[in-house]
């Protein structure tokens, strides 16, 4: 009914009849078949974008039933992938530094290779000083959260003191946050307590895990996500730890893409149609570790971040027990790679090779990935 209500002037124009009209939004004939809003959109239009490689490429198989006769490769379905707006999610700091090593027009040309080069020019003492200062605000955006739970829950402060005890302003901190859908798994890093426990609490390289996001209303799944990760906060091992921030906001959302260090992406493949959380955090010098679907099959290059299982250069059938083996890379990437990377330090205290996977990060994305 609602469907000819707002099509009623669209069907009169066309000249078409009410039966074509509801063949147009069919996948095979027949007045059984369901109608679909975006096969109509499909054949009323010439060409379609998806909104990365990888998303192209499923698309197509996903829609062949609509063009009988086919080639994959012949359907119009192509793909721009997605960018962010780079001034939108740059932190004042570091656009000041930019300003300062890319040219002062540098926001005028976004897409340039060579001026985004220039990142190499920074000194690696003055990258890590504004990348730790980025860090602070992000840890005060967390010690207000815990303070405000704290009243509000009516938490003792003997409880609020023991967590920003353990709170170290110098470990590294992973970034978990979005929607929580359950295809997106933001519990994967979960999947293993007493390793995890073994990384977050190294006596010598503690590392700290920040969540936030939100779930729909009607996805029961997303919020036991959110159950899942509270109750792993709660727990003595994981406190001053692993935090989850509520309230996630653009306010919230500011904060972390600028501040953590390293951002944590684990889609199950290949349902991620595009993901733009760690595009974001590439223009402020945080690293990504990302499953291989949505726009890291495209940007990842072997030397600007971490890939959690295989790498993937386009679609591909997801094989075996696909989260298991994820949950043990995502481990094994955290233990022999990201954290050695992050706590290996020359004389001056500066980690080398962190901040040359930064800038190489940021050379190889950042011209790449925006709404230019």
């Amino acid at each position: 009914d609602l469907i000819e209500h707002y099509f009623a002037g669209f069907v009169k124009r066309s000249g078409l009849s009410w039966a074509q009209f509801w063949e147009l939004g069919r996948r095979e004939g027949g007045e059984d078949r369901a109608f679909f809003m975006n096969i109509l959109a499909f054949k009323m239009t010439l060409r379609s974008n998806a909104v990365s490689l990888v998303h192209g490429q499923l698309s197509r198989h996903m829609w062949r039933d609509v063009w009988k006769g086919y080639d994959d490769s012949d359907i119009p379905i192509g793909h721009v992938t997605n960018g962010v707006h780079v001034l939108s999610y740059l932190a004042p700091r570091m656009r000041s530094l930019l300003d300062a090593y890319l040219g002062m027009d540098w926001e005028k040309n976004l897409t340039d290779a060579e001026r985004w080069a220039r990142v190499h020019d920074i000194p690696d003492a003055l990258l890590w000083r504004v990348r730790y200062e980025l860090k602070q605000k992000t840890i005060d955006l967390i010690r207000e959260d815990v303070s405000k739970r704290g009243v509000k829950y009516g938490s003792a402060r003997m409880w609020r003191e023991e967590l920003f005890a353990k709170m170290n302003s110098g470990a590294l901190m992973i970034g978990i946050a979005r929607r929580f859908a359950p295809y997106k798994r933001a519990d994967l890093i979960l999947s293993d307590l007493d390793r995890l426990d073994r990384i977050v609490n190294h006596p010598s390289r503690p590392v700290h895990l920040v969540f936030s996001g939100k779930a729909h209303p009607n996805d029961g799944m997303g919020k036991n996500l959110i159950e899942k990760v509270l109750t792993v906060c709660r727990e003595e091992r994981f406190r001053g730890k692993i935090f989850f921030l509520e309230n996630y906001d653009i306010r919230v959302a500011r904060h972390l893409v600028q501040g953590v260090d390293l951002w944590l992406n684990n889609p199950r493949r290949p349902l991620e149609a595009s993901g733009t959380s760690g595009i974001k955090v590439v223009i402020n010098g945080v690293l990504n570790m990302s499953a291989s679907d949505g726009w890291w099959v495209e940007g990842y290059n072997g030397a600007n971040g971490w890939t959690i299982g295989p790498v993937l250069k386009g679609y591909e059938e997801p094989q075996g027990n696909v989260d298991a083996e994820d949950g043990q890379s995502l481990y094994s990437l955290l233990e022999n790679n990201v954290v050695p990377y992050f706590y290996e330090r020359d004389a001056a205290g500066i980690p080398e090779k962190w901040l040359a996977m930064i800038k190489q990060s940021m050379q190889s994305l950042a011209p790449v990935f925006n709404t230019d």
